[in-house]
């Protein structure tokens, strides 16, 4: 499979970024090294650059990536509705995408107006990137070549196969009818 050695090349990579990373903050001043944090920063740079052709440079340590801070952030307004979130099942049934929204903005919980706030944030960059491949896939081989993925990412192998991306034309689709808040 294309993908499987473009994705050892990946992974090799980044292994080594990552290991050149903790080498100097091992090497450095600092006593504790956040290891979590850099594995945590890592999986998501591989997950782009294997699945989506696309890097959020997540492994630079002077680039804060908004796409991490709004998971971190997500992951800590979402364990504060634990108990709500068991409602969600019957609420997802209850009137239109542009009314739930609208109810959501109106609620007082700093912890709803995070995860709205997130949503958006994650959505526009999501939208963001699926558009640049798709332009990219537009443009021909070379174009695709040139992105991170080199064209082995997951999403432009999946692009290959017939009809891969027409339900995602310039129509009114699913995907950005779902956005759509009113």
């Amino acid at each position: 499979l294309p993908f499987q050695k473009s994705s050892d090349d990946c992974v090799r990579g980044l292994c080594l970024q990552l290991r050149s990373i903790l080498q100097q903050e091992i090497q450095g001043e600092e006593s504790e090294v956040n290891v979590m944090g850099w594995m945590s920063r890592a999986a998501l740079e591989y997950i782009s650059q294997g699945g989506l052709g696309y890097s959020f440079d997540a492994l630079e340590e002077t680039n804060p990536n908004s796409y991490s801070e709004e998971l971190k952030r997500f992951s800590q307004a979402n364990f504060t509705l634990l108990l709500p979130r068991q409602m969600l099942p019957f609420l997802v049934k209850f009137g239109t995408p542009g009314l739930r929204r609208a109810v959501l903005e109106l609620l007082p919980f700093q912890a709803t107006k995070t995860i709205v706030s997130v949503s958006d944030v994650m959505d526009k960059m999501s939208r963001q990137i699926f558009q640049g491949k798709k332009e990219a896939l537009a443009k021909g081989d070379e174009a695709v070549k040139d992105q991170v993925g080199k064209g082995k990412d997951i999403m432009s192998v999946l692009s290959e196969l017939p009809n891969c991306f027409s339900r995602f034309g310039n129509s009114n689709t699913h995907l950005e009818s779902e956005s759509e808040h009113g």
